[in-house]
C-alpha cells in the first residue's frame, strides 16, 4: 500500500558547474505543484512530499555549503519515509542525475518504488524504437501530462482499479496481469477541472534569492517569483520541437478567470510580485489574452510578468501590446530561428520573414517590454550562407537581446528522425546525452560552428546591440545586459569592455575605470580573450585606456 509519496525535482546542473556568485536559473517546479496537488486530491489520507534538488543545490551553493545530491535525498528519505519516489525529467541534462540517484536509492532502499515522468523521458520512450538505459532503472514512467497518470498509477498499486493507462512498466511484478495495461494517453481536457496548483509544497518566497527566472534584468533582485501555465499545446508544429508530442495536437486553454484566480492567490497569499508564464501559445486566443489582460489591469497590482516561449509574433498587434505593457508585462521573447525562408519552411515554422518585417516595427513602439529574439543555428544540411542570413536578419530587426542555440535534436521530433536517419551510428542514448555545444561532432554540426555561433553572438549582442548605439534606445538598458552577462561569466572580457564603454557615455568615470581595469585584467591572464578580441577588432580599443596599464596583445 502507498502512504506516502516523495516527489523529487531532478537538478539541471552539472555539480561541478556550480559556482557562488554565478546567476543561474531556478524554476519553481510547477509540474510537481500540478501532481502533488491532483494526488492530494484524490487520496487525502496519502501524504505527499516534495523535494526541489535543484532548489537545494543553489542555495548551499550560494551558502558555501557543500552539495551532495544523494546525502540530501537520503536524509529526505530517512525523515519521510516514502513507499515511492517520483522524479520529475524535464529535460536531457536532467535523465542521467535522476537515473544515478535511482541506483543509490534502489541499492540502500530497495523497498521504495521508483518512477519518473516528464517531457523529455517520455520523448524518449514515444519513439518506440529501443529502450534507453537511463530509463531501465525506473520501475514505472508516466508519459506526456500526469495529473490523470499518476494517481492512477498509485490506484492501481493500492488495489482500488484493476487498470493502468499512461504509464510504462519496467518492473513486471507490480503488473497483476499484462492485459491491465490500457493503451493510449489520458491527458487533462478542461483545465479549469484541474486542482489549483499546490504552491506551498516548496517556499516560493525564496527561490529568488538563490537563482533567476527569464527576464530577471527587468525585475528587482530579490523579488519574490513564481511560473504559471495558462495553456497547454501549440498550433505549430515545429519539426525540431516536442510540445506536440508530448501535449497532443491543438491547445487547450486556462479560462480567464482561472488565470486570474491562481495570479490573485499568488500575489495575495504567498507574496510573488513576477510570475514567469512557462506557455508555448499564451496568445493562441487572443480574446482570452485580452481578459487576463484587463484582469491584470484592473487589479492595479504591484505585479510584473515575463513569457519566455508562448508569443507567436503573428498573433500580435498594437492594442494587445499596448495592453501587455500596461498590464506589467516586461518581458517575452519571439522564436524566430532562422533568417532563410528555406529553413523556416523546412521546418514548419509558422512564420515568414514578410510577416516579420511587418510585425517587429509594432515592438519597438512599446520600449517597456524588454524582447529578445531566440534563433537556431546548426540545422541538418544548413550552409554558410543560410548562417549568415540568420545573423543578418538579427542585425535588421535590432531586439534588445538574440539568443543563437545550436540545434539540440530532441526525442520524438521529425528533426530528430531526419538526423538519425542519416548518422546511423547514434542511438538514443548519443543524441539526449552527449550532443551540445562542447560535444558536437556528428557531420550535420562541425566544431568549428560553434565558436562562429559565439563570435557572432559577441559582435551582434555586444558591439552592436541597438541599446548601446541607436539614439532612440537609452543604454542603460545595454549596461544592465552587460552586467547579467558578467554576473553569469565573471571572466567575461568583452562584457567587461562593453560595460565600461557604456558607462563612460553615462558618465559614470569611476565605474568606467573600474570596468576598464577588469577587462585588462582578465586580458593579461587570457591567451582566450586576447585572440577574441583581435578578431573581434577591438584590441586596440583596451589599450592604453585612461589610468589604466597597457595590456600587450600579441597581433
Amino acid at each position: 500500500m502507498i502512504k506516502k509519496i516523495l516527489l523529487i525535482n531532478t537538478p539541471r546542473i552539472a555539480l561541478e558547474a556550480l559556482n557562488a556568485g554565478i546567476e543561474r536559473e531556478i524554476y519553481p517546479p510547477l509540474g510537481l505543484m500540478y501532481i502533488s496537488a491532483s494526488t492530494k486530491e484524490a487520496f487525502p489520507d496519502i501524504e505527499v512530499s516534495v523535494l526541489d534538488l535543484h532548489y537545494e543545490t543553489l542555495k548551499r551553493s550560494h551558502d558555501k555549503r557543500p552539495v551532495d545530491w544523494y546525502e540530501i535525498c537520503d536524509e529526505k528519505i530517512k525523515s519521510f519515509s516514502p513507499d515511492i519516489i517520483g522524479f520529475s525529467v524535464l529535460f536531457g541534462n536532467s535523465l542521467a542525475r535522476a537515473g544515478e540517484l535511482s541506483k543509490q536509492i534502489r541499492k540502500n532502499y530497495p523497498h521504495i518504488l521508483l518512477v519518473a515522468g516528464g517531457v523529455h523521458i517520455t520523448g524518449m520512450l514515444s519513439t518506440g524504437r529501443e529502450k534507453s538505459k537511463a530509463t531501465e532503472i525506473f520501475d514505472a514512467i508516466c508519459m506526456s501530462e500526469s495529473e490523470n497518470h499518476f494517481p492512477g498509477l498509485i490506484r492501481y498499486l493500492n488495489g482500488i482499479e484493476d487498470s493502468l493507462q499512461g504509464v510504462v512498466i519496467n518492473t513486471a511484478k507490480l503488473l497483476r496481469n499484462p492485459e491491465d495495461l490500457v493503451l493510449g494517453l489520458d491527458r487533462p481536457q478542461v483545465l479549469d477541472s484541474l486542482p489549483i496548483p499546490d504552491f506551498g509544497c516548496v517556499d516560493l518566497t525564496r527561490y529568488s534569492q538563490y537563482g533567476i527566472v527569464s527576464g530577471s534584468q527587468t525585475y528587482e533582485r530579490h523579488v519574490p517569483i513564481a511560473t504559471l501555465q495558462t495553456t497547454r499545446g501549440c498550433i505549430a508544429a515545429c519539426t525540431f520541437c516536442s510540445v506536440r508530442n508530448f501535449n497532443g495536437k491543438g491547445v487547450r486553454l486556462s479560462s480567464p478567470e482561472r488565470v486570474l484566480q491562481e495570479i490573485d492567490i499568488l500575489y495575495n497569499r504567498y507574496d510573488i510580485r513576477h510570475i514567469d508564464f512557462v506557455d508555448d501559445d499564451f496568445t493562441y486566443d487572443k480574446d482570452r489574452c485580452h481578459k487576463i489582460l484587463d484582469g491584470l489591469i484592473d487589479r492595479r497590482f504591484d505585479l510584473t510578468w515575463s513569457i519566455r516561449n508562448g508569443i507567436r509574433l503573428g498573433s500580435l498587434d498594437e492594442p494587445l501590446l499596448d495592453k501587455m505593457a500596461r498590464s506589467g508585462c516586461r518581458y517575452f521573447s519571439i522564436g524566430i530561428e532562422s533568417g532563410d525562408p528555406k529553413v523556416l519552411r523546412e521546418t514548419k515554422k509558422p512564420l515568414t520573414l514578410r510577416i516579420l518585417r511587418e510585425k517587429a516595427p509594432l515592438l519597438h513602439k512599446f520600449p517597456e517590454i524588454y524582447y529578445r529574439a531566440n534563433f537556431i543555428v546548426g540545422f541538418p544540411g544548413e550552409t554558410a550562407e543560410q548562417r549568415q542570413m540568420t545573423y543578418d536578419l538579427a542585425e535588421e530587426i535590432a531586439l534588445d537581446w538574440n539568443q543563437f542555440s545550436i540545434l539540440t535534436p530532441l526525442p520524438d521530433t521529425p528533426i530528430f528522425e531526419k538526423i538519425r536517419e542519416e548518422e546511423t551510428t547514434l542511438t538514443a542514448d548519443d543524441i539526449n546525452y552527449t550532443f551540445d555545444a562542447s560535444t558536437a561532432n556528428s557531420s550535420f554540426l562541425k566544431e568549428k560552428i560553434v565558436d562562429e555561433i559565439y563570435t557572432r553572438n559577441l559582435e551582434i549582442n555586444f558591439l552592436k546591440n541597438p541599446n548601446l548605439l541607436k539614439k532612440e534606445h537609452l543604454p542603460r538598458r545595454a549596461l544592465m545586459d552587460f552586467k547579467r552577462v558578467s554576473c553569469i561569466a565573471p571572466q567575461h572580457a568583452v562584457a567587461w569592455h562593453l560595460i565600461a564603454k557604456t558607462q563612460e557615455q553615462l558618465g559614470a568615470k569611476e565605474e568606467a575605470k573600474s570596468a576598464h581595469k577588469k577587462t585588462s585584467e582578465i586580458l593579461a591572464q587570457s591567451g582566450y580573450w586576447r585572440e577574441k578580441f583581435k578578431t573581434l577588432g577591438i584590441a586596440e580599443e583596451v589599450v592604453g585606456a585612461t589610468g589604466i596599464e597597457p595590456v600587450t596583445i600579441p597581433v
